[in-house]
């Protein structure tokens, strides 16, 4: 418990003294810099989660509307950009994708901004047609 006390404490001091408290941000511009550059490990599984939570809700609203002509014209463009998304995030880990693919997923993979837009698009196509058919 002594260990695990002390690292919080130092954790929290190190926060303090190097991050704004409110933005999160770092202080120095230069780290700043240097985490917007940090290669995000998560966007891989976050997108991946996205696609499983839409593939429930499918299912879920098939189940309580059980009408296909309802159902099939939001949820099947929704589903196609939901798959060229998954596609474009996971082109990097494909040999045989063009080149032009896996380096536009790469350059997604590092771009901070354009995770969280991302993200954020694909949430928003789920959104939509699931609300669309309530």
């Amino acid at each position: 418990m002594m260990d695990n006390s002390i690292e919080i404490e130092s954790n929290k001091r190190m926060r303090a003294e190097h991050m704004h408290p409110i933005t999160l941000t770092f202080k120095d511009l230069e780290m700043e810099e240097m985490y917007h550059q940090v290669r995000a490990d998560l966007l891989k599984s976050n997108v991946v989660c996205t696609c499983i939570i839409w593939v429930l809700i499918v299912i879920c609203q098939s189940i309580v509307v059980q009408e296909v002509e309802v159902l099939l014209p939001p949820f099947l463009p929704a589903t196609i950009l939901l798959a060229i998304g998954l596609l474009l995030v996971m082109a990097e880990e494909f040999p045989v994708l063009p080149v032009s693919l896996r380096r536009l997923s790469t350059r997604l993979a590092r771009a901070t901004f354009g995770r969280k837009a991302f993200i954020c698009a694909l949430m928003a196509i789920i959104s939509l047609p699931s609300m669309l058919t309530l």
